[in-house]
């Protein structure tokens, strides 16, 4: 007599679940959404280096004020049952400009951390959620010509990160991404800073 195993789906590579890309396997996301009432936009490619161990590249905008280019490294390093665990960590770089008579510009070159878990709930749906840290190392501004460069070294702000991600056809996949972005410093007020910063990101991501 054999005895029947419940055996749980395999994850599907993906670039927004934990789920690794693969060796030489190329991944792309592309999504849309609003921090608050502003418009988001988000692109994001990637390419597997290992079974477990990918290299991507992804540019946020908020706007067209906000801007966050980010290099990272994305590894899964652990699959518990069902579950897939991985951490990300990332060189970003924001860029909080106005066009006007005037350069008036904030950016910040910061690192961030991630750990990420996601999980198979149908052979087609993944669940997904996630948490962020983030470190700034540098800050430069101009601000009615003047100009002020200074190193910070402080943690900056945690993310919350919860969703899903589903197979549409053969080759494309849908997802739904909820976030919350609670920086550290709740009681310096700036301009061009959210306090509380809710997030909701819906687009598409496909691997080849």
């Amino acid at each position: 007599m054999v005895d029947v195993v419940d055996v749980a789906p395999a994850p599907t590579p993906s670039l927004v679940t934990a789920a690794p890309l693969g060796t030489g396997r190329w991944g792309m996301s592309l999504g849309g959404g609003y921090t608050i009432i502003l418009p988001l936009f988000v692109g994001e490619v990637g390419y597997g280096l290992s079974r477990r161990v990918d290299v991507t590249f992804r540019y946020e905008t908020v706007a067209g004020l906000f801007h966050y280019p980010q290099v990272a490294w994305r590894w899964a390093f652990a699959d518990l049952g069902k579950w897939t665990f991985a951490t990300r960590m990332g060189l970003n770089y924001s860029l909080f400009a106005i066009a006007s008579d005037q350069t008036n510009l904030t950016s910040t070159v910061y690192l961030s951390g991630d750990l990420l878990a996601s999980r198979p709930v149908t052979s087609h749906t993944d669940f997904l959620g996630g948490i962020r840290t983030e470190f700034d190392l540098w800050e430069y501004r101009i601000i009615e010509g003047k100009r002020h460069a200074t190193g910070t070294y402080r943690f900056d702000a945690f993310s919350f990160r919860v969703g899903a991600r589903t197979q549409a056809t053969e080759d494309l996949s849908v997802y739904v991404i909820g976030a919350l972005r609670v920086p550290t410093d709740t009681y310096t007020y700036r301009a061009e800073q959210f306090l509380v910063l809710p997030t909701i990101e819906v687009g598409g991501t496909w691997t080849w």
